[in-house]
């Protein structure tokens, strides 16, 4: 032990050196997982986007105010949409066994369905908001 000691062997620095290469590793992996985490989102988004779009007809899509509300995880999108002075929240929630919709009005009351019956639901929920008018 006494000759390693000696030997002029600085350890605190290589430790250091050790400690701050590992630390610039990690800050790139952070780095890098935030922005495969931004692409994710920004793909579901657009694919949320997009699936909404596809269910309402242009004639109804212009009257509608559709504002896309950012998400704090991929596993779940929103959209504000505005009608009628009314407003609905719609969420594309994510888990392991799927994916479902979630349709939430002025009144909390909430519809959950699938993405088989989510056009129904929307323009059942549309259609309700126009003919209480």
């Amino acid at each position: 032990m006494e000759i390693y000691l000696n030997s002029g062997f600085d350890l605190e620095s290589s430790v250091n050196a050790a400690w701050e290469q590992s630390q610039q590793r990690k800050n790139a992996w952070l780095q890098s997982k935030q922005q495969v985490e931004n692409q994710v989102s920004a793909l579901y988004a657009n694919n949320f986007q997009a699936d909404l779009n596809a269910c309402l007809s242009q004639e109804i899509q212009r009257c509608l105010s559709v504002i896309l509300i950012p998400a704090s995880s991929w596993m779940e999108t929103s959209a504000e949409i505005e009608y009628l002075g009314h407003k609905l929240l719609i969420s594309r929630k994510y888990f392991d066994e799927g994916m479902i919709w979630v349709i939430l009005d002025d009144n909390n009351v909430q519809t959950t369905c699938s993405s088989e019956n989510f056009k129904s639901h929307l323009l059942w929920r549309l259609s309700l908001i126009k003919f209480a008018q």
